[in-house]
């Protein structure tokens, strides 16, 4: 079981990683670059739905479709949730922190978040 969590988990690690040698070569504008991040898209939500049920998997031993698609359909809520309430008060949250001039304000609000988003996500 453990090594099926460890595999879901680095299908995802590797978008950073991919992302980053985009970055540096400077080949993000690129046509093929373009297709691979979007693959690497797909792949994350592939990851998501494979953690979902290997966690219900790992709590109860056996797993029904219904368990399975209830998870599944809690995730999909939370993750919709937040990225339109994100995309609404994120921006102006971090502009207002920002005009501070304190990197470090920054860092723990944007580690805040993160957090936050952590527990919310867990109280699923």
């Amino acid at each position: 079981m453990d090594s099926l969590f460890l595999g879901a988990l680095l299908s995802i690690s590797s978008t950073t990683i991919i992302v980053q040698v985009l970055r540096e070569t400077g080949q993000m504008s690129e046509r093929f670059a373009q297709i691979i991040l979007a693959i690497l898209v797909v792949e994350d939500i592939a990851a998501i739905i494979i953690l979902v049920v290997l966690s219900g998997l790992a709590t109860a031993g056996t797993i029904t479709v219904g368990a399975a698609g209830w998870a599944l359909l809690r995730v999909s809520l939370f993750m919709v949730t937040v990225l339109l309430v994100g995309i609404v008060t994120i921006p102006r949250l971090l502009s207002f922190v920002a005009r501070f001039a304190r990197s470090e304000m920054l860092t723990i609000t944007v580690l805040g978040l993160a957090f936050g988003l952590a527990v919310g996500g867990a109280q699923l």
